[in-house]
């Protein structure tokens, strides 16, 4: 059933057209201008049965046709001269495309649409080549001539307008003649210039790169001498440095002009860096400290260094010059804030202080001062806008420390500088005198010092030269010694040494009892070592009683008979007699209560085991002091902070009072108070305001009640203006 229809709808089809070619036919003739390369499509608005595309003039080669039952046929590689159509056409009932158009596709293009109701209808499409051309080559160097091209092989008689759109998009009217452009390259050129032909759907497109660095900083560039410093030049992320590298590079510098103001370096420029173009490295150094960053084949010639100083600020130039003889040059002006302290950073409590944040110039009007103090200091400065010179009359313990000035430009931290500030306490005259007294009482104690250990000295040399029997008997004479209570470093001679294996054995050991050992000790050891004459025994009470008040603070009189074995307390309180007049103990004996308190006593030789104590207690006492001294610290800024408000306080009531006086001023010039008598206006002070009287009320006694009131409140003020000061 299908196969008949399919034939009875071919047969119509071969019987209509040759009808339809016979009919009258209309056309119609468009020009487009297209790049080699580009696409470009033909389209029909015609209403279509059948559509056939043909190239060339007449009846030539035909590309493609269309039927309305879905039929198509495309021009096939091995039919079209030399594959020049290959893989070029696409077809569609409303267009005929062509792809990667070349120099052989150019021509007339002529679509003839048939159908049955109308007259053959024949649209004819002249696909002309448009060319563009740029010189020199992609990239130019900014200030580089830049010509540009566009040509058409426009129709016998026909004069197309041709324009160049700019990268924004609007025409360009630096044109010397239709379609060329003559002009030196700026920034605003970079980017895709569009050669347009009679409207903007004929257009080419070509890239115009620019090579220029990025814009320097409008005004200064601000840092300081707390701050690191980067004094920028590189070329936009855009551009390579192939790109660049293709130009040509013949030098490329970095020069510094120190400021006017500058004492120590002269206002002529100075080469800092050069950039070896052979081997891509800086060479050169003006020890400022500045280096380059490591990213130069990135296209970032930037300079930097970790801690600007005072020297650094000045205008910096960096230049590149092209082997075309083209130059990029870029200036970057540094200003270096700081702070200068006077009378300097090291200060006394009370002094007076002026810090100035300065560059060395005057800041512009749009750059504000904003004064950081300490967190302890007591010195409230109010708003953000504060002055570049910053006094402040008497400075305190609680200023001590960072003082930080910070530039601000439209809400944005430019840079910021800190200064430390070193306070004192302020000496008063009684201080510097205690404080003189002090060292010279410890200069005295040191020569005394120096004496005794002179003397010391001089007698451990004659026991040096002893040895045997000789040497212990020195040695049982020096244990009878008045003012002897130290004995290690007798201890340690060589010759006292050898006598502890000897013969003299127990004087030896007798000598370390003194040293190290209480009476208690002799006493078990007694069998073993020399008897003890009257005045060494004597002296070894003595060391037991210092052995003991370093525990014991109350030494009971029990305690005391137990460990000196002594009879009775009557020959106890004899020997501590004797110890205090001897000066190896201080204190009192108290009778009522059997005891003896001690305030101090001499020292004796240290065992090899009190060291780590003796030291865990001074650490003890070192941990004490700082305590003590943060809290005086603190009690000094609490005073401190009492005495600010205390000065609020008195401002706050020097104005009222002020208010009440010019109030009563005012009341008593009032006319409503009626005129005041002449004898009390000539006699009343200039200062004091006339008190109005009522004619009425004057004959009658005052109310005490209005009087003390008025009264009261003057005395109100008057008194806490006392207090404030």
């Amino acid at each position: 059933m299908s196969l008949p229809l399919t034939k009875m709808k071919n047969l119509i089809q071969f019987i209509l057209i040759p009808v339809a070619v016979l009919m009258s036919t209309t056309g119609a003739e468009e020009v487009k201008y297209v790049e080699v390369g580009h696409t470009v499509t033909l389209p029909v608005t015609e209403e279509q049965s059948y559509m056939y595309w043909y190239f060339g003039e007449g009846d030539g080669l035909q590309l493609a046709w269309i039927n309305p039952f879905g039929g198509t046929s495309i021009l096939s590689s091995k039919e079209g001269p030399e594959g020049i159509w290959k893989d070029k056409l696409s077809l569609s009932p409303k267009e005929l495309t062509i792809k990667n158009i070349q120099k052989g596709n150019f021509g007339t293009f002529i679509c003839k649409v048939i159908n049955n109701k109308k007259p053959t209808t024949v649209i004819t499409y002249k696909v002309f080549e448009l060319k563009v051309s740029i010189f020199p080559a992609s990239p130019l160097v900014l200030g580089e001539d830049l010509n540009l091209a566009c040509e058409v092989q426009a129709p016998r008689g026909q004069n197309p307008r041709i324009s160049w759109l700019n990268p924004q998009e609007t025409e360009d009217t630096n044109s010397v003649r239709s379609g060329t452009i003559n002009k030196k390259v700026t920034n605003q050129d970079n980017g895709l210039w569009t050669c347009v032909v009679n409207n903007k759907e004929n257009r080419a497109e070509t890239s115009v790169i620019v090579i220029d660095l990025e814009p320097a900083p409008l005004r200064h560039q601000y840092t300081s001498t707390s701050s690191s410093l980067t004094i920028p030049c590189y070329f936009p992320t855009r551009i390579s440095w192939e790109q660049i590298k293709t130009k040509g590079i013949k030098e490329v510098q970095w020069d510094f002009s120190p400021k006017l103001s500058s004492s120590k370096e002269s206002s002529k420029g100075k080469r800092l860096f050069s950039l070896s173009v052979e081997n891509i490295t800086w060479m050169g150094d003006q020890g400022r400290g500045l280096t380059h960053v490591p990213t130069l084949k990135k296209g970032n010639l930037s300079l930097t260094t970790n801690r600007a100083e005072k020297d650094d600020g000045g205008a910096y130039t960096c230049s590149i010059e092209f082997k075309n003889d083209m130059r990029l040059t870029r200036t970057i002006n540094v200003e270096v804030l700081e702070i200068i302290s006077s009378p300097g950073i090291e200060l006394i409590s009370g002094q007076q202080l002026n810090l100035n944040c300065t560059t060395g110039h005057a800041l512009p009007s749009d750059i504000r001062v904003k004064w950081i103090p300490p967190k302890s200091s007591v010195h409230s400065l109010g708003s953000d806008h504060h002055p570049a010179n910053l006094t402040i009359p008497e400075v305190g313990l609680s200023d001590r420390g960072n003082w930080k000035c910070e530039l601000w430009q439209n809400n944005i931290l430019l840079t910021y500088a800190v200064i430390k500030l070193n306070i004192e306490f302020k000496l008063s005259v009684w201080m510097v005198v205690t404080i003189c007294g002090t060292a010279v009482i410890v200069i005295l104690i040191c020569i005394l010092a120096l004496i005794l250990h002179r003397h010391r000295q001089m007698e451990v040399e004659q026991l040096l030269s002893l040895s045997g029997s000789a040497l212990a008997q020195a040695i049982s004479s020096l244990l009878e010694t008045p003012g002897l209570y130290v004995f290690s470093d007798i201890l340690e001679l060589p010759n006292v040494r050898e006598l502890e294996n000897g013969p003299h054995a127990p004087v030896y050991q007798l000598l370390n009892l003194f040293a190290y050992g209480t009476y208690c000790d002799y006493k078990e050891r007694a069998a073993s070592l020399p008897e003890l004459t009257p005045a060494q025994r004597n002296k070894l009470r003595h060391l037991s009683i210092i052995s003991l008040a370093s525990n014991l603070k109350c030494l009971p009189y029990s305690l005391l008979l137990q460990q000196l074995e002594l009879k009775n307390v009557r020959e106890l309180e004899d020997l501590l007699i004797e110890a205090v007049y001897c000066d190896i103990i201080q204190g009192k004996l108290d009778q009522r209560n059997q005891q003896v308190e001690v305030d101090c006593s001499v020292g004796r030789d240290l065992g090899p085991n009190e060291l780590p104590n003796i030291i865990n207690t001074l650490q003890e006492w070192c941990t004490g002091c700082e305590a003590v001294l943060c809290g005086i610290e603190e009690q000094v800024s609490r005073a401190n902070q009492y005495r600010e408000s205390q000065l609020k306080v008195k401002v706050q009531v020097e104005t009222e009072v002020s208010n009440l006086q010019k109030t009563l001023k005012a009341s008593a010039a009032s006319p409503s108070s009626g005129p005041a008598p002449a004898g009390a206006a000539s006699n009343q002070d200039a200062d004091q305001p006339a008190e109005p009287r009522d004619p009425a009320s004057s004959q009658e006694p005052r109310q005490p009640g209005k009087k003390s009131s008025k009264v009261k409140g003057l005395r109100g003020s008057g008194k806490i203006w006392s207090k404030s000061n």
